[in-house]
């Protein structure tokens, strides 16, 4: 059985995803719904990002990909949107300290799945050095995390 807080993170990425696809509709419409996805996100980080890349990070449900690609950077220009997103990078830096830069990897390396338990894979020199390497990237550039 799923998270209810993953569970609620995922309609509002479902329903964004839907949403960015659609060419018509105006940012002025899309703005509240990705403005909700991100107080979702600020309550859960983690599950949040989770759930971000799993349905909105990859284009395998993006049916018009360019765009959704302009709609989304328009999104991300608008002031509300900046404020939720430092907010939440405040957030991650206070909660996980230690433990962000190897979250952020496991995230963006599909190695968790909401829906289903995936086996458990170990971490080789490779893996390690990719995981410092983001740290020095993090530290030398501060970029924000989804």
């Amino acid at each position: 059985m799923i998270n209810p807080n993953v569970t609620r993170i995922r309609d509002y990425a479902i329903k964004l995803n839907n949403s960015l696809n659609v060419s018509t509709r105006s940012n002025k419409m899309l703005e509240p719904e990705y403005i909700g996805l991100l107080k979702e996100i600020a309550k859960h980080p983690t599950n949040g990002f989770l759930v971000k890349h799993q349905y909105m990070g990859n284009n395998r449900f993006s049916n018009n990909g360019h765009k959704r690609s302009c709609n989304i950077e328009n999104l991300k220009s608008s002031k509300n949107i900046m404020n939720l997103r430092n907010e939440i990078l405040d957030r991650i830096n206070t909660l996980y300290p230690k433990t962000k830069n190897l979250r952020k990897y496991i995230i963006r390396n599909d190695r968790l799945s909401v829906e289903y338990v995936k086996p458990k894979k170990g971490y080789n020199v490779m893996n390690k050095l990719a995981i410092m390497f983001q740290k020095i990237h993090d530290w030398i550039f501060k970029p924000y995390w989804g």
